[in-house]
């Protein structure tokens, strides 16, 4: 992994087929409202592409970029990725899979949060899921959680948003499960 590069992962629900830009664009409530912007998306996306094909062809990755992988059970945030990726160009790759907080990190449905996503990780960012999810994630110990503090790299950091009233106590929860996971690791 080039240390030029940052690797991200939101969680922003419970838990993945990736979808491209393009397929994304296409879809009607993300697109851009007015034909002038849709126009000056359009040049910027073209002057985007040759910078990134370029930088491509002589680093072999593109260097300094962000790899934002945004993770949800809900497949509805899929149809979002075209637009943030937009917004976000060419500072950030932005990719989409489906994933379970729910369950632990062998699960079928997590077949996208493997170990290369999870040691290349800098930051794991979970959105206002923790409290959503929190029952059947209890039930499973917050396995997903204590499975990516085990296997993520050293320095890795995790950062938890969420209705602090009503999330304090699962969040002190998931805290605890992942700081025991993590010691139980050292020994």
């Amino acid at each position: 992994s080039n240390p030029d590069e940052t690797q991200v992962v939101v969680n922003g629900g419970s838990s993945s087929n990736k979808v491209s830009a393009a397929e994304a664009r296409e879809t009607p409530d993300v697109a851009a409202p007015a034909a002038a912007q849709k126009g000056a998306n359009r040049e910027a996306s073209a002057e985007v592409d040759d910078l990134e094909d370029r930088s491509a062809c002589m680093y072999g990755r593109e260097e300094g970029v962000i790899h934002c992988s945004l993770l949800d059970y809900e497949r509805s945030w899929k149809r979002y990725v075209g637009r943030l990726q937009e917004l976000f160009a060419p500072a950030v790759r932005l990719t989409f899979d489906r994933c379970d907080v729910t369950a632990d990190l062998s699960s079928p449905f997590n077949c996208h949060t493997q170990e290369e996503l999870v040691q290349e990780t800098d930051l794991f960012l979970f959105s206002f899921v923790c409290h959503e999810t929190s029952a059947a994630a209890r039930k499973s110990g917050f396995a997903y959680c204590r499975q990516l503090a085990a296997r993520c790299k050293p320095g890795a950091v995790f950062v938890f948003l969420d209705v602090k009233s009503h999330s304090q106590r699962v969040l002190q929860e998931i805290c605890a499960a992942m700081t025991q996971q993590e010691q139980q690791g050292q020994q």
